[in-house]
């Protein structure tokens, strides 16, 4: 075989895990490949990474429900209870105590794990970029279909960021809304009993 088809199985079979979603044809005819799916993929894969920061979501709207059913009782909560009660009992608990722990812990982790293996994939795809440049400088022709192999790998990923990102947006709202409602409560006499009175809001970066 020749080296070329060696290096876009080699290539290819790493790249594939970000693409098992999205068959991509390389070098079919000349290397006997058929789709990316057809190619065994180590996790993670785009479409699992994305579902795992949906998740986040999930929770993280069921978690403000809960905040909201609280906040409706008011800052003090049922009648009899001392001022402010439920605002620093229950509603400050959930903002600070049930989102802000899971934003500061599970999902920074989750975004910060997304990061990493974008980081990889884009590698993968210089390192495959790099390769080729060798063929061509050594004057033997590249695999077929590569050129656009890498134009699909990298609209690919531009996607995925676009999609996270749309979800980091969506998780940084519910966030931002828990504090607001949280604030809501915080009048006299309960104007030191503001959930930013005890943390900074947690605001989770984008994927690049």
């Amino acid at each position: 075989m020749p080296r070329s088809c060696e290096l876009v199985k080699s290539v290819i079979g790493k790249l594939t895990v970000a693409f098992a979603i999205f068959p991509v044809l390389v070098g079919v005819a000349a290397c006997g490949i058929g789709t990316a799916q057809q190619l065994h993929a180590d996790p993670p894969k785009f479409s699992n990474l994305e579902q795992t920061l949906n998740i986040d979501l999930t929770k993280v709207d069921s978690d403000l429900a809960g905040e909201v059913g609280d906040a409706a009782a008011g800052a003090n909560g049922a009648p009899g209870q001392p001022a402010c009660y439920n605002l620093v009992n229950n509603v400050n608990f959930d903002v600070l105590k049930v989102i802000d722990n899971f934003i500061e812990g599970t999902v920074m982790a989750d975004v910060a794990s997304t990061q990493d293996d974008i980081n990889t994939i884009r590698q993968d795809v210089a390192n495959f970029q790099a390769d080729i440049a060798d063929f061509a400088n050594d004057g033997v022709p590249g695999p077929a279909g590569s050129q656009q192999t890498i134009s699909a790998m990298k609209n690919e990923i531009r996607r995925f960021i676009k999609a996270i990102n749309g979800t980091i947006t969506k998780i940084n709202a519910d966030v931002h809304r828990a504090y607001i409602i949280a604030d809501g409560l915080a009048t006299r006499p309960c104007s030191g009993d503001r959930p930013e009175d005890q943390t900074a809001q947690p605001v989770i970066p984008p994927v690049q």
